[in-house]
């Protein structure tokens, strides 16, 4: 079987979210209008997860191999949760952004701690996973 970013998001969501409010494959922004909506439909974002936990909204991104894009995703991502009427319940609540991933790259996980960004790695690597 072959691993698709939708199916790292599902199980991670299971793992460590079943019981949190969640939504997968999030629309985030807002569309001026319905006559409109088409057009927008291709400059629209969509974040991998939206979850409900703890008092905070987390915003997940997902990528099998790390790449330093889903950093700017992710802020981009914030600002548009905030705008977008669906969650306007949450828009004051704090918000975590995590970039969920298979492996660690470690310029990316430094860069992820600079930048407030969750680092996770699932699932996770087991003590006879990594070399000594």
């Amino acid at each position: 079987m072959v691993l698709k970013e939708s199916d790292l998001v599902n199980m991670y969501l299971w793992d460590k979210h079943r019981n949190d409010l969640q939504w997968r494959r999030v629309r985030l922004g807002v569309v001026p209008n319905h006559e409109q909506a088409r057009l927008y439909s291709v400059l629209l974002r969509w974040a991998d997860a939206i979850v409900i936990s703890d008092g905070q909204v987390l915003i997940i991104e997902a990528k099998l191999r790390p790449n330093p894009s889903a950093f700017g995703q992710l802020d981009l991502y914030e600002q548009l949760f905030r705008e977008t009427p669906e969650f306007s319940a949450y828009e004051s609540w704090p918000i975590r952004k995590q970039f969920l991933t298979t492996f660690p790259d470690l310029a990316l996980v430094e860069l992820a701690s600079d930048k407030g960004v969750d680092y996770i790695i699932y699932p996770p690597l087991e003590s006879s996973d990594v070399e000594e």
